[in-house]
C-alpha cells in the first residue's frame, strides 16, 4: 500500500495519537536545546540524573496538557490562530511546571532560561504542525494532482473566484491576467497578475488546461473572441458560474450567477448555451431587423459564437446602426463572419426585396418595432405601418425568397391589449401566424415582458431619477411587470428559432410579476439611499406615484388561451393561439393599408378591434396625431 494510502487510513483516535505523539516528544528538543545554548558547562544546572527525571515528569505532564487543552483535536489544515493560542498556552503551562519541577530536583533555572524553554517550546510546536502539512499535501499531490487554473481578470469577481476556489483540495490558481497595464507584473495574495498574451505561455509551462474569465463587464462578442484565441492553444476557457457547475459546487455557483439586473428580479437566471443550439445557425446567412436596439444587437451579438456566414443589420436609425455595427464589426473579422449593415425601414418593400435577393437569406430575426407605449399611442398610424405592414412585407418577402425560419420578437402586451403598440404586435402576431400557415418557410413567434435596462424601459428611468436626487415616479402603486434580462430575452429568441416546426407563439417561464413599487424600493436601497416616506421623513429619496398612462395596463399577461405545449427547455414553453382565415388577415391588411394612406386614425383603430382579441383603448386618444 502507498503512504498516501496508509495515512487516509487512519482512524480519528489514531491522527489525535499522532499529534499527541509529536506533541510530547517535541519537549525534550526543547529542553535540550535549552540547556544546550544557556550554558557551555557539561552540567550546568545539576547531574544529569535530575535533568532526566525531571525530563520525564514533563513529558507526562505535557501529555496531560495537550490531552486537556484538546490540542490533538485540531485538523492540520484547521491549525490557524485559534489552535496556535492553544499552544501557547501549553508553553506557558509546561514552562510554569519547568520552574516547579526544576526546585524539586534543586535545580535552579534563571529566569531567563524558563522564558527560553517556553518559547522553544512553542516555536517547534508550530513549526511542526506547518512541516506536517506541508508535508501531507506534497504526499497527497503526488498521488492527487491538482487541476491548474489561471483566472483572466483580476477585479472583484476575479478576487471572489480565487477565494472561493482556494478551498477547493483538487485546484490551484497559477495566474491573474489582466488588460490592465497598471496592475500587471504584482501579486495579489501571492497570486501574479500577468498580461493576457502571456496566457498560452504560462498554460505551456506549468501544465494549465482552463481559463477562468472573470470579467462579466466584457461585451458577449468580446468573451466569445477570447473563447476563441484561447481555444487555439487548447485552453478550456470557462466563466465563474460554469466552472461552478462543472465541479458540482452549487454555493459557489450561486456567488457568480447574479447580475445586477438579476437581483432586481428577484429569481435566478433562466439560462441556456447559446453553443448547445448554435449549430442550426451555421454557415447560414442571418438577417436582423431592428438590429441597432436592445433586442437585435444583443441577437448579433450572440449570434457571433454559432458561426453564421453572414450577418445582415437592418435598421431605420443611422446612429443605433453605426453603433451595432461598430459593436460587433471587429470581432466578426477575427471569427470570418461578415457583416453588413442596411439602413433603411422593414415597411420598404423594394428595400426588403433586394436584401433578401443580394444576400440569399437564409434565417430572419424579426425585432424592428416601435415598442413605447406612450408614443406608438400618439403616432399610432406609424405605429401600426411599422410593426403591421413591416412584418407583413419582411414575412412575405422570407416566404417568396424561400428563407429556412422566420422568428418574430413580440411582447407580453399583445396579449388583451389596452393601447395601439400592443394590439399592433398581436396583429403583427396574426400576420405571421397567417403567413405560416401556407409556406415552407418555419415561421414562429416569442413573447416575452420588459426587458432590464433596455432604452426607454423603467430601470434606466429610475437610475437617472435616482442620480439627480429624485423624486422616483412610479405610475401606479399596484402596477406590475413581467421582467427579464437581455441576455435571457436572446437566448429565448434564438432557440425558439431551433424549436419551431411552424405557426408557435413561445413564452418564457418568467416567474412572479415584479412589483414596480418594490422594484423602485430596492434600486433606491441598492445606490446606498433610503425611501423618504411619512414614516421616513428624513428619507433621502421621495417616490412619487403619478398615474396610469394612456393605455397602460396595471398587470400584464403571456397567454391569451388555457394551457402550454412543452419544449425541450422546462422554462420555455409554446402557448395555444387562435389564429384568423387567410381571408381575414388579407383583408384587414388591405384595410389598414387603406387607413394609413388616408392618414384615417379611426378607420385603422376599427380594424384592430375587429381582429385583436380583447383590445379596447383605456381612454379617449389624445387630439394630435403625428
Amino acid at each position: 500500500m502507498s503512504l498516501l494510502g496508509r495515512i487516509e487510513k487512519l482512524t480519528r483516535a489514531q491522527k489525535r495519537f499522532v499529534f499527541l505523539f509529536v506533541d510530547t516528544s517535541l519537549l525534550p528538543v526543547a529542553l535540550g536545546f535549552t540547556l544546550l545554548v544557556q550554558s557551555t558547562s557539561t552540567e550546568p544546572f545539576g547531574s544529569n540524573t535530575s535533568i532526566i527525571a525531571q525530563t520525564l515528569i514533563l513529558v507526562c505532564l505535557a501529555a496531560l496538557f495537550t490531552t486537556y487543552l484538546k490540542i490533538p483535536n485540531f485538523r492540520l489544515r484547521d491549525y490557524e490562530i485559534r489552535a496556535a493560542g492553544k499552544t501557547a498556552q501549553l508553553s506557558i503551562l509546561l514552562s510554569l511546571a519547568f520552574m516547579a519541577t526544576g526546585k524539586l530536583f534543586g535545580l535552579q533555572y534563571p529566569l531567563g532560561t524558563i522564558m527560553v524553554f517556553g518559547n522553544s517550546y512553542f516555536l517547534f510546536a508550530v513549526t511542526s504542525r506547518v512541516m506536517m502539512l506541508k508535508i501531507l499535501e506534497m504526499i497527497y499531490l503526488a498521488g492527487h494532482p491538482r487541476e491548474r487554473l489561471i483566472i483572466y481578470g483580476a477585479g472583484q469577481t476575479g478576487m471572489n473566484f480565487a477565494k472561493a476556489i482556494q478551498s477547493k483540495e483538487h485546484y490551484e490558481i497559477l495566474s491573474y491576467a489582466d488588460d490592465n497595464p497598471a496592475i500587471q507584473s504584482v501579486a495579489i495574495d501571492g497570486i501574479p497578475i500577468a498580461r493576457p498574451s502571456q496566457i498560452p505561455h504560462i498554460a505551456k509551462i506549468k501544465q494549465a488546461h482552463k481559463v477562468i474569465l472573470a470579467m462579466p463587464s466584457l461585451s458577449f462578442a468580446r468573451q466569445v473572441a477570447i473563447v476563441r484565441r484561447f481555444e487555439k492553444f487548447g485552453l478550456e476557457v470557462l466563466t465563474p458560474s460554469d466552472f461552478a457547475e462543472l465541479i458540482g459546487d452549487e454555493e459557489m455557483g450561486q456567488i457568480f450567477s447574479l447580475s445586477d439586473h438579476q437581483q432586481l428580479l428577484g429569481r435566478a437566471k433562466v439560462d441556456h448555451k447559446v453553443t448547445e443550439f448554435g449549430d442550426n445557425y451555421r454557415g447560414k446567412n442571418i438577417l436582423v431587423t431592428g438590429a441597432g436596439g436592445t433586442i437585435g444587437s444583443e441577437l448579433c451579438r450572440q449570434l457571433l459564437s454559432c458561426g453564421p456566414k453572414q450577418i445582415i443589420l437592418l435598421d431605420s436609425s443611422e446612429f443605433a446602426l453605426y453603433n451595432a455595427d461598430m459593436d460587433i464589426s471587429s470581432f466578426a473579422n477575427e471569427l470570418g463572419i461578415e457583416v453588413k449593415p442596411v439602413l433603411g425601414s422593414v415597411s420598404d418593400p423594394r428595400l426588403v426585396a433586394s436584401v433578401f435577393a443580394e444576400n440569399k437569406i437564409d434565417v430572419v430575426f424579426h425585432a424592428a418595432a416601435y415598442k413605447h407605449v406612450p408614443m406608438v399611442e400618439i403616432n399610432s398610424l406609424a405605429g401600426l405601418e411599422n410593426n403591421v405592414l413591416g412584418t407583413a412585407t419582411l414575412a412575405k418577402a422570407s416566404h417568396d425568397a424561400n428563407a429556412e425560419r422566420f422568428i418574430l420578437v413580440s411582447s407580453d402586451k399583445a396579449v388583451r391589449p389596452t393601447n395601439v403598440m400592443g394590439a399592433s404586435k398581436r396583429m403583427a402576431e396574426l400576420v405571421v401566424q397567417d403567413q405560416a400557415s401556407r409556406s415552407n418557410t418555419v415561421f414562429s413567434m416569442v413573447r416575452f415582458g420588459n426587458v432590464l435596462g433596455s432604452s426607454g424601459s423603467v430601470v434606466p428611468l429610475f437610475r437617472n431619477q435616482i442620480a439627480h436626487g429624485g423624486p422616483v415616479t412610479v405610475t401606479h402603486s399596484e402596477v406590475t411587470r413581467y421582467f427579464m434580462t437581455v441576455q435571457e430575452a436572446s437566448r429565448l429568441v434564438l432557440m425558439a428559432g431551433t424549436f419551431a416546426q411552424g405557426g408557435e407563439v413561445y413564452v418564457l417561464d418568467m416567474g412572479e410579476p415584479v412589483e414596480i413599487l418594490n422594484l423602485a424600493r430596492r434600486m433606491i436601497e441598492a445606490s446606498g439611499c433610503t425611501v423618504k416616506t411619512t414614516e421616513n421623513p428624513d428619507g433621502d429619496i421621495e417616490i412619487l406615484t403619478t398615474g396610469l398612462r394612456q393605455g397602460e395596463k396595471m398587470h400584464e399577461e403571456l397567454l391569451l388561451g388555457e394551457g402550454n405545449i412543452t419544449t425541450p427547455h422546462a422554462k420555455i414553453f409554446c402557448a395555444r393561439e387562435e389564429s384568423l382565415s387567410e381571408l381575414e388577415v388579407a383583408a384587414a391588411l388591405k384595410a389598414l393599408r387603406h387607413a394609413i394612406a388616408t392618414t384615417d386614425r379611426n378607420a385603422a383603430l376599427d380594424i384592430l378591434y375587429g381582429c385583436v382579441e380583447g383590445y379596447a383603448e383605456a381612454a379617449s386618444p389624445p387630439a394630435v396625431e403625428m
